[in-house]
């Protein structure tokens, strides 16, 4: 960041006004009017007072050898047009200058990667193909990219996956066309489609109707003969019969269990009873998760301070595998079902361990954990986080050692979408003067991933899957306080972050992990 300099910014603004100012010092007059204010102030200064000057000395120049009296009689509309000239020679100058410089700067700086390694005009990727598959893509295979074309399949089934999370199946015969991230027509087929909540709004158009979807998992069917038949397995859908114009005639909203056909050739909305005939995404492998003896008994190796692993039924008292110290409880609707820790869309609620943990912060830590987010949530959402004990008074914020979790497609920070995100400060703060780390790789739903976040003395990590994501150092401290620690929000007050999924084998180290034991534990997993 470029620091202000009265002396130093008032020769570079006075080359560029006198047209003699180098590449470098364009370069560095762009960086000063971008970070400093009072730069930009004395700037359009300079050159406000460089224009008059230039106006009154060009008139007096041109108009030396008339009489005075013809300066008087002047149109104003001249002086504008002269004024309005000068200002755009000066402006056109500098953005000229500006594209200029950084060509040159980047010329040479080698092209980034697409975001989520991803190519131009690649809308999704091809998922899962039946066995029996017979289509317009005869050689494609799993994994491939998907542009904006038709795709017409005379038997069996394919899976899509779009970049911003949607899954689409479709079963033969079927005709499909992707347009874009948002939207798709379906001339003919069966489809079946979970769309995440970063991609609420995807549409699908089908014969003289619009299907509108909200965040959901639904199906459509249509025939050959025009007919559109919806059904919303959860969230909300808005199915819309389509006027001569191609606007909305009709329309309805559609919840969990609602069924409407959509007839082109009547032009008529109606409830539909037989919901028999539709089809479903089956969850993919890696949503199921099953914890081995080998995973455990690594974790145990590894001496954590804390070990929840959430297979108890007693709800009220979560207890630490390590000692009887550190048990926890879950507030709000958070629920344990099936040996894992669940957080429902549009609830709130956390595992708390509301006892002090004591000396987290002395030699650094780690906090492990195997989490599958359901949904590429268009918020924020919350894994884990170390809080300043004390509750808040007045309108003051929670203090946060630690954050750990999951970015949406944006936010406040700059960073690749649906991202694995670690933060930490010191000492505990309500948002300022923390370190952030990002594992640089993209997140889906309904997948199981095992993450460890670990503060080192000098670097803050993140571990996906057994390997090291990224690596970010720091110069934060260390100290000796107590701490509270949540898992599935970041506190009780101001935003809570809720997760959408479930979370198990959650573990707490008072020390930083070696990159060994964390594959160590990774990889146990695989054994059978």
């Amino acid at each position: 960041m470029r620091k202000f300099d009265e002396t130093r910014t008032q020769h570079l603004i006075s080359a560029l006004i006198d047209e003699n100012i180098s590449a470098e010092e364009m370069k560095e007059l762009n960086e000063l009017l971008q970070d400093s204010p009072e730069a930009l102030n004395m700037y359009l200064s300079m050159t406000q007072v460089d224009m008059e000057m230039h106006q009154d000395t060009s008139l007096l120049s041109h108009y030396s050898d008339l009489k005075p009296q013809v300066k008087e009689d002047l149109p104003e509309t001249l002086d504008r047009l002269k004024k309005s000239l000068r200002l755009f020679q000066l402006v056109a100058a500098f953005l000229l200058a500006f594209i200029a410089i950084n060509y040159l700067v980047l010329r040479n700086q080698p092209m980034k990667e697409e975001v989520n390694g991803s190519s131009p005009g690649v809308l999704a990727h091809i998922l899962k193909l039946s066995e029996d598959i017979k289509w317009s893509k005869a050689k494609a295979k799993v994994g491939d990219p998907i542009g904006e074309e038709v795709l017409i399949i005379q038997k069996g089934s394919i899976n899509l996956k779009y970049e911003n999370g949607a899954e689409i199946k479709l079963v033969g015969p079927a005709e499909y066309k992707l347009h874009d991230q948002d939207s798709a027509t379906l001339s003919y087929g069966q489809l079946a489609a979970r769309i995440p909540e970063a991609a609420q709004g995807f549409t699908i158009d089908a014969p003289k109707a619009l299907i509108t979807d909200l965040g959901t998992e639904f199906a459509l069917n249509v025939n050959k003969q025009g007919e559109s038949k919806i059904f919303v397995y959860e969230g909300e859908v808005v199915g819309a019969l389509l006027g001569p114009d191609g606007n909305t005639l009709k329309h309805s909203n559609l919840y969990a269990k609602d069924a409407v056909s959509i007839d082109s050739r009547s032009g008529t909305l109606k409830t539909l009873k037989d919901t028999k005939n539709f089809i479903r995404i089956a969850e993919s492998p890696e949503a199921s998760l099953h914890i081995n003896q080998s995973y455990v008994d690594a974790v145990h190796n590894s001496d954590p301070i804390a070990y929840w692993r959430f297979n108890t039924e007693d709800t009220e008292l979560i207890t630490n595998e390590m000692s009887t110290s550190y048990s926890g409880a879950l507030t709000g609707k958070a629920k344990i079902e099936n040996g894992f820790l669940v957080f429902d869309k549009g609830t709130k609620g956390a595992f708390v361990v509301d006892e002090p943990i004591q000396n987290i912060n002395s030699q650094g830590h780690s906090i492990e954990m195997w989490v599958k987010p359901l949904e590429r949530s268009k918020d924020m959402m919350a894994l884990a986080s170390l809080v300043a004990l004390g509750k808040p008074k007045n309108n003051e914020t929670v203090k946060h050692l630690a954050y750990f979790g999951l970015t949406p497609q944006k936010s406040f920070n700059r960073h690749s979408p649906f991202n694995f995100w670690f933060a930490s400060r010191f000492p505990a703060r309500s948002g300022n003067y923390g370190v952030n780390c990002y594992a640089n790789q993209d997140y889906k739903g309904q997948h199981w991933y095992h993450l460890v976040c670990i503060k080192n003395k000098n670097s803050l990590d993140i571990y996906v899957n057994g390997q090291l994501a990224n690596s970010v150092q720091h110069e934060l401290g260390s100290g000796d306080k107590a701490y509270q620690f949540f898992v599935g929000q970041m506190d009780f007050h101001k935003n809570s972050w809720q997760l959408h999924g479930s979370i198990d084998e959650v573990a707490l180290y008072d020390r930083p992990l070696s990159a060994r034991e964390i594959e160590t534990h990774y990889q146990s997993m695989l054994e059978k």
